[in-house]
């Protein structure tokens, strides 16, 4: 099924599983969802530490950007903070549903301006797509996780105003959505580009991380 009005397809031999994955997916996304931090506990079951551990995430991290597991949902949580109160929360299902989304966000992303600043670069500003990726890339540079592939008006605002060189990594499946944004972004700050890689960035080694930050002309 396609429609083309608005774009929504529901491809052959799968449309009923496709249709209760996309409609989980609209309600799991939606701004207004509560946010109960009560929930979470800093005890992270071995299933998603070890996820943590596979992309060499470490244990101080771990509590600097307090990560934390949600046992109601069966998730990993990553909290954002705006004037010292959680306003969004982004979460990795780790439970036995097939068809239950993989993340899901909580709160208001319009308020997202989760900035993990690096002194090593007070003029440049890494986008990537998730907050695992941005914790790693932010161990070299200034980065902000998009939990998703577009930047919101508020954070274009801010980083218009703070930066001088602005650099894209999404992951490789968002090559399109990377240049929309660089071209946008670009009217404000000229030096934007993207940055194309053929793993996610979290999947980087940290000397791998440096080398494709150094082409990329954010690291000198």
């Amino acid at each position: 099924k396609w429609c083309f009005g608005c774009g929504f397809y529901v491809p052959p031999n799968e449309s009923l599983d496709f249709l209760r994955r996309k409609t989980m997916e609209n309600n799991n996304n939606n701004d207004n969802l509560a946010i109960d931090c009560s929930v979470l506990t800093a005890e992270i079951p071995d299933q998603p530490l070890n996820w943590l551990r596979k992309y060499g995430i470490t244990d101080v991290e771990i509590r600097h950007y307090g990560i934390a597991w949600n046992p109601q949902t069966e998730s990993l949580a990553f909290p954002v903070r705006r004037g010292g109160q959680v306003v969004l929360v982004n979460e990795r299902y780790f439970g036995k549903d097939p068809l239950h989304s993989k993340y899901r966000l909580y709160g208001h992303k319009a308020l997202n301006r989760t900035f993990f600043n690096n002194p090593n670069t007070p003029n440049s500003l890494v986008l990537v797509e998730d907050f695992i990726s941005a914790v790693k890339v932010a161990r070299f540079a200034s980065c902000i996780p998009l939990f998703g592939s577009t930047i919101s008006a508020d954070a274009v605002k801010w980083a218009v105003g703070s930066f001088t060189k602005l650099r894209i990594w999404l992951d490789r499946d968002k090559a399109s959505e990377s240049l929309k944004e660089a071209s946008k972004l670009s009217q404000w700050i000229p030096d934007t580009r993207t940055v194309v890689s053929e793993l996610d960035p979290k999947e980087y080694s940290n000397t791998e991380l440096i080398n494709i930050l150094k082409k990329a002309k954010v690291l000198v």
